[in-house]
């Protein structure tokens, strides 16, 4: 046996040994060892034992001395931890505009959130204000980087802690503290930006920086906080403050101790999407009373023939509303104005009227616009309706299209259907029912989500999806625990064990840029546009895919909507070219897109669409 081997032996069963203890090589990967003859280490890429001094691995070509910098641009941790009997947290607001919308003064905000303070230190959360309008100038145009930045400012100030267990509690809509509007790196939007309230989670402008600088994984030694939010409608309020904030806050501070209780879910799904819609709960604690066997598969009612407008499909929806604690969606939704609820391929499948019905306080949807608060009125919002008129206590959701994908699975990895929020989500229930402070628990779902599935779905489709979901609600609530959710979680592989060498890769950029889009044309339509073009390569790829779009996609010309070049590339030399067709198929009570992806000789390589 040589040197090489009785190393490779030895390190074995090191990691063997370590694993009993929770640690082993992928704790260690990229760490140095000592072995008599200069130290080794690891390559994160294809797990290669390299000599301690190399600075590329000689399988794989990898940059190993990278890996020792820290990226300048991103802030990282710099305070000692709280003590373990001591939970810290910062309530973000503005205490002038909340006055100016509820038509009050502004010492009566402080005193309805003073009063929160104290209930909230009752049971052992301390919580400090951070008053925009003291730390942040007044503008007409206010920039969400500034409040960010008084954020670090405010947590450097009072040397708090950060990391992931760290709430932050903003407190008002976008007219009170901006939300932060960031460049869709997938490209799904309606206005190529994502609201994206993660962004208040990290030093800087974290999502642009990563985006540039080309790090390779997000962890939690980057997160600064977690977050949530308590939105409101934008404008002046119809309600008061007390009926709002006062009773919401008197709401849920009674839950600090014992945590919410849900001992059985209610999911509702698109009858399209079953088993995506199946990978989203089978680790649930479902409940359902149909005696139709259609209305029901896996636990979980089937939309249609669950539809609003049949009442006899409503009536065991109903019956199932008024026993369960969390309600779980997996539905289309809608971003025009009367259209609050959720929806199936063909019509309505939940009201908001709906939730009148139930005594559950969570409310997880991956509908498209299943958030969606900014620019509408409290009735046309499903989410302000759940928070302030039906007694839900937390929401989670997005404000805009929900894009889903198919999976690139490596070997040995076992994953079920879906895409996407259909990953995300469960990953976030898994953690909720571990017990943990419901934004500790988003927080760390989103990092698990993206280091995981970014090696199967794409980084740019992983990192939007990560981006576009937020936490409404008080971010220190906590479920109770339910050790069986766990358990029957990891039966299901919630969350993939990755091989080794699939767990660092440097993130692949996507820059798009519009070639063509709809409105404006002067009487031509976008097809005779495109086949028009002087781009000949353009013109003859369109003509290369037209059947594979029309006849085996069944996407209608008509349907077209705007067409993108695109390059994917990434800090190892890796680079590809193409095009991407949207069309936007409007002849349903709701707006869904398709996205296909060519390559520079027309071939189609990857097909998305909106929920």
């Amino acid at each position: 046996m040589n040197i090489d081997e009785y190393l490779n032996n030895l390190q074995n069963d090191l990691d063997n040994q370590l694993s009993q203890f929770g640690f082993g090589r992928s704790q260690t990967s990229g760490q140095q060892y000592e072995d008599g003859f200069g130290g080794f280490k690891f390559c994160p890429e294809c797990g290669t034992k390299v000599d301690a001094g190399a600075n590329f691995c000689p399988n794989c070509g990898t940059r190993l001395d990278s890996l020792e910098e820290e990226p300048e641009q991103i802030e990282r941790n710099s305070f000692c931890e709280n003590s373990d009997d001591e939970q810290v947290g910062v309530i973000f607001t503005d205490t002038q505009r909340l006055g100016e919308k509820y038509n009050c003064s502004q010492d009566e905000v402080k005193a309805v959130i003073e009063s929160f303070r104290e209930q909230s230190r009752e049971h052992g959360m301390e919580w400090y204000l951070l008053d925009a309008s003291e730390y942040v100038e007044d503008t007409d145009e206010p920039f969400w980087l500034d409040y960010n930045e008084a954020i670090s400012d405010f947590m450097q100030e009072y040397e708090l802690s950060h990391g992931e267990k760290v709430p932050v509690f903003i407190i008002g809509g976008h007219d009170v503290i901006p939300i932060p509007m960031v460049e869709d790196v997938f490209g799904s939007s309606d206005d190529g930006r994502i609201p994206c309230d993660m962004c208040y989670c990290f030093g800087g402008n974290f999502f642009s920086d990563l985006w540039d600088g080309g790090d390779r994984r997000i962890t939690d030694d980057y997160v600064r906080n977690n977050v949530s939010r308590l939105p409101l409608e934008d404008g002046e309020m119809e309600s008061s403050l007390a009926d709002d904030l006062g009773d919401y806050f008197e709401r849920c501070t009674k839950y600090y101790d014992e945590g919410l209780s849900v001992h059985a879910v209610m999911m509702e799904a698109n009858a399209s999407w079953l088993p995506a819609s199946k990978t989203m709960s089978e680790h649930l604690p479902l409940v359902n009373h149909a005696d139709d066997p259609d209305m029901v598969q896996d636990g979980m009612y089937v939309s249609p023939p669950v539809s609003v407008e049949d009442e006899d499909s409503m009536e065991p929806v109903i019956n199932t509303l008024d026993e369960c604690g969390m309600l779980l969606f997996n539905l289309h939704g809608a971003g025009s104005e009367g259209m609050s609820g959720f929806y199936n391929d063909g019509g309505e499948a939940f009201s908001t009227e709906m939730l009148a019905n139930t005594e559950a306080q969570v409310l997880n949807t991956v509908a498209c616009y299943g958030a969606r608060y900014h620019g509408f009125e409290r009735c046309d919002s499903m989410m302000l309706s759940a928070l302030y008129d039906n007694g839900f206590l937390l929401y989670a959701g997005s404000l805009i299209p929900v894009p889903m994908t198919e999976l690139d699975v490596p070997d040995g990895v076992e994953v079920h259907e879906g895409s996407g929020s259909e990953h995300l989500m469960p990953i976030y229930c898994m953690e909720q029912f571990r017990g943990l402070p419901v934004g500790e628990a988003m927080m760390r779902a989103k990092l698990e989500y993206f280091n995981t599935f970014r090696f199967m779905e794409r980084d740019d489709f992983s990192m939007a999806t990560m981006m576009m979901f937020s936490l409404y609600g008080n971010p220190m609530l906590r479920l109770q625990p339910k050790e069986e959710v766990l358990q029957r979680a990891a039966e299901c592989h919630v969350l993939p064990v990755l091989p080794q060498n699939k767990r660092v890769a440097p993130i692949q950029k996507k820059r798009m840029q519009r070639v063509l889009v709809k409105d404006g044309l002067k009487g031509q339509s976008l097809l005779e546009e495109v086949q028009g073009l002087v781009d000949a390569n353009l013109s003859a790829i369109h003509a290369q895919v037209q059947q594979h779009l029309y006849d085996v996609l069944g996407l209608e010309p008509r349907w077209l909507d705007h067409v993108d070049s695109f390059e994917l590339s990434d800090s190892k030399g890796f680079s590809q070219k193409g095009y991407c067709y949207t069309y936007v198929d409007r002849s349903k009570p709701f707006l869904q897109k398709s996205m296909v992806e060519v390559t520079t000789k027309g071939a189609v390589t990857r097909v998305f669409r909106t929920k």
